[in-house]
């Protein structure tokens, strides 16, 4: 994760997504522990940090779904969109 960090002058640090997140569905499709990934990432990084904001696609694919597994349990994620709630209650 770190060498993704770009640090800003406005004391915010950024992961930007770029077009090979196009393809990461597809990846995680067919690996162990997709639902875990993002977490796993985040966790060498977590002490860093105070806040860590997590924007994500509106879709039910495993990028979305990584986010919420990837809170740390003191936070809750931002409202998810009507479809992806329902998805979550079923």
């Amino acid at each position: 994760m770190r060498e993704v960090i770009i640090e800003s002058d406005y004391l915010v640090d950024v992961v930007p997504a770029n077009v090979e997140l196009a393809g990461a569905e597809v990846e995680l499709a067919s690996l162990e522990h997709r639902e875990t990934r993002l977490r796993k990432a985040i966790a060498e990084v977590l002490t860093d940090y105070d806040y860590i904001f997590i924007d994500r696609p509106p879709s039910l694919g495993f990028l979305t779904l990584n986010a919420p597994t990837a809170a740390p349990p003191s936070s809750s994620p931002s409202s998810a969109s009507s479809l992806l709630s329902r998805a979550w209650r079923s």
